[in-house]
């Protein structure tokens, strides 16, 4: 799930989920981050997701020639994100926008069409426990029988870790 990244009035930075399909900025954003931010009047901005079957994408609009995502203007008011933008606006200290997400042991939904475990090359039944690679987005059983996900330490397909738990791969305390 996309999240923004915020650092609240000790500085700490903190995981913001967005989970609705429309955010108006920043009065959207939890009341500690506006109140550590509280100044002259932010300029405002709408965050759009979009939803089709290759995933999600995440438009920023706004009128407020003040906004700027990585440090640069938004000649049209429109911003399609991407993972680890810098948002800014006006005064308000910057948030980073991120799509990395973590792995967690859930029931498979199912598809249309078989899925097969890329580890055990099994088909993954409806309702069977499996984890979602969150960077190649593949699936994986995940059961006392079948623990094909954390069975080694990297995603057969795309290097992930695959220890449950582990959190998330950078965080803009690297900046």
């Amino acid at each position: 799930m996309a999240h923004f990244w915020l650092q609240d009035d000790m500085q700490a930075w903190g995981v913001f989920p967005l989970e609705a399909h429309c955010l108006p900025l920043p009065d959207a954003l939890p009341a500690g981050w506006q109140r550590f931010n509280a100044g002259p009047a932010a300029p405002s901005a709408i965050l759009l997701r979009s939803e089709s079957g290759s995933g999600e994408r995440w438009v920023l609009m706004t009128a407020s020639e003040s906004a700027r995502v990585n440090g640069l203007p938004l000649p049209t008011g429109i911003h399609v994100l991407d993972d680890r933008d810098e948002i800014c606006l006006g005064s308000l200290r910057p948030v980073y926008f991120s799509t990395e997400g973590l792995a967690t042991v859930e029931e498979f939904p199912g598809s249309a069409r078989p899925v097969a475990c890329p580890r055990c090359t099994l088909d993954i039944a409806p309702g069977t426990w499996a984890v979602r690679c969150p960077h190649c987005r593949v699936w994986y059983h995940q059961s006392e029988e079948f623990p094909c996900w954390t069975y080694t330490p990297e995603c057969a397909l795309c290097g992930q870790a695959t220890e449950l738990g582990i959190g998330y791969r950078w965080s803009p305390e690297e900046l």
